[in-house]
């Protein structure tokens, strides 16, 4: 079943844009630890950009990763498209969740 660019490029840009709006209130909280400043995000909003923007960020860039060596002309990059999937998906996982666990580890006080 094909999919369509649009579709691939929604769910890349949803991903983004979820997991920046994480990220930078993340940063914003931790420049401004302690002044009274810092935005208080509900824990449902945190982990729904954290798990939901790195899921959708990964399918959109497999499915245009995916689509392009399906594609392509050479035989040999038309066999590799499932270890570019397997590869994409586990760098762009991880890339996020030490991201999450940096900014979290950085909030953690010593008692």
């Amino acid at each position: 079943m094909k999919h369509s660019k649009v579709l691939f490029g929604f769910f890349t840009s949803l991903g983004i844009v979820l997991l920046i709006t994480l990220f930078a209130v993340a940063s914003w909280n931790s420049i401004h630890y302690g002044s009274g400043e810092s935005v208080i995000l509900p824990l449902d909003f945190i982990w729904f950009s954290l798990v939901g923007g790195a899921i959708l960020f990964t399918v959109g860039t497999c499915g245009f990763g995916r689509q392009y060596l399906r594609n392509s002309k050479n035989p040999f990059t038309r066999r590799s498209a499932d270890s570019y999937t397997i590869l994409a998906a586990i760098l762009i996982l991880s890339a996020v969740s030490s991201l999450f666990l940096h900014f979290w580890m950085g909030r953690l006080t010593v008692a």
